[in-house]
């Protein structure tokens, strides 16, 4: 989960613009494309990276660049080097004027560390509605995400130590403050923004979206059994990721990520969230499924 600090902070936009790096793919053939790690790393390569990455690759081999994407799904099959780089292999299922479909397998040393399918739709006007945005405060009322890891560096290094491209603005208490004062909480609500100038391209704002999915949605499956990261013993890892884009987003400008757990079951984990723009449209929705293995103290 990379953490997020305010923009005055010269590093964090060094970090910005390091995922814009990592975005910026090498194209070494017609639909094959090498992209790289950021400096700062978990101990596989992060999923919302992966995702992100395979979105640009799809959307770089389109004949249209105006033909915006409607839904990713992503399979996680193998944790990736992050000493390495990954080649982005790019197939091409279907071009229309208004449809598109790709699948996108990052594979590094000849393991495939991700399968994505990406469709394209331009569907034109017709019906809508969507569900309201959530009460919560507005972003620049509630504290950066920096102030609520002052005191628990110990307890999340994890988080204190991640790449910090996003900035992030909770609006309710996160795991590890929630679990520190001994609550549960159903959901989590975090505003959501680049830490940094976003680039005049659609692909890059929908891209940076998608890294910034695989946060939090599962923290909803801990929360609710009133656990955190860095207090409690627990192995998580993204099985399976999926996205539907309704609007495009401007990254550049707050975004609400709500998500919820429906279920856990198995030693699996579901989350489910929204992203809302500021007007509180419904921008995108993702479901994402988690391994969750919780190892609990024995009691003395």
């Amino acid at each position: 989960m990379p953490a997020g600090c305010e923009s005055q902070d010269p590093n964090t936009t060094s970090d910005f613009d390091e995922l814009l790096a990592i975005l910026d793919l090498n194209r070494v053939g017609d639909d094959v494309f090498i992209g790289s790690h950021p400096s700062k790393n978990p101990m596989r390569t992060f999923g919302g990276q992966l995702m992100a990455q395979s979105l640009v690759a799809s959307s770089r081999t389109l004949a249209r660049d105006d033909l915006p994407p409607s839904a990713l799904s992503a399979h996680f099959i193998n944790g990736g080097d992050i000493t390495k780089d990954i080649e982005f292999r790019v197939v091409r299922l279907r071009d229309e004027r208004r449809f598109a479909n790709r699948r996108v397998d990052a594979v590094q040393d000849g393991t495939l560390l991700s399968t994505t399918m990406i469709a394209y739709m331009s569907g034109g006007s017709g019906l809508e509605h969507g569900v309201d945005l959530p009460p919560v405060a507005d972003p620049e009322t509630v504290p950066p995400l920096k102030e609520l890891l002052r005191g628990y560096e110990d307890t999340v290094p994890h988080f204190v130590n991640a790449l910090q491209p996003i900035e992030w603005r909770y609006t309710n208490d996160p795991s590890w403050v929630m679990r520190d004062k001994g609550e549960r909480l159903p959901h989590n609500r975090v505003w959501l923004k680049a830490l940094g100038a976003m680039p005049d391209d659609p692909v890059l704002h929908t891209a940076v979206m998608v890294y910034s999915s695989d946060t939090t949605v599962l923290d909803s499956v801990i929360t609710t059994h009133g656990l955190s990261w860095g207090y409690d013993r627990i192995f998580a890892a993204s099985a399976n990721h999926s996205l539907w884009f309704h609007r495009q987003v401007n990254f550049g400008d707050w975004v609400l990520y709500s998500t919820s757990s429906p279920v856990a079951a198995d030693s699996r984990g579901l989350g489910t969230g929204h992203f809302f723009d500021r007007s509180g449209q419904v921008v995108a929705t993702a479901v994402q499924e988690g391994l969750l293995k919780y190892f609990p103290l024995a009691r003395r």
